[in-house]
């Protein structure tokens, strides 16, 4: 039996336009106050980048979202112009751990 699989974009193996955070934000589910504001970030491909900031800022929580280990509160975050909700976190988790 095939699983059927919810995600109807394929995951890139290779970042070819970049990685875009747009008007982010993100609270945790049982806390009225925001992690994250208004974050708008663009990380080019092939670019290294560094978060750095005083302890909690925010650059675990960023990390986490890419990772997809949660979803913006509002906002959206895209790879390749795909937005991060519609691939499969598996397989996105899995492809970004080979990079």
């Amino acid at each position: 039996m095939e699983a059927f699989s919810t995600f109807n974009e394929p995951v890139p193996n290779k970042i070819k336009h970049g990685i875009v955070f747009q008007q982010v934000h993100f609270a945790y589910l049982r806390s009225s106050q925001q992690v994250l504001e208004d974050v708008n970030l663009t990380i080019e491909p092939d670019r290294v980048i560094a978060l750095v900031g005083e302890n909690g800022s925010g650059k675990t929580t960023l990390i986490k979202l890419l990772c997809r280990l949660y979803d913006p509160s509002t906002g959206k975050i895209t790879v390749d112009g795909i937005d991060l909700r519609q691939l499969d976190p598996i397989c996105w988790r899995r492809e970004i751990n080979q990079w």
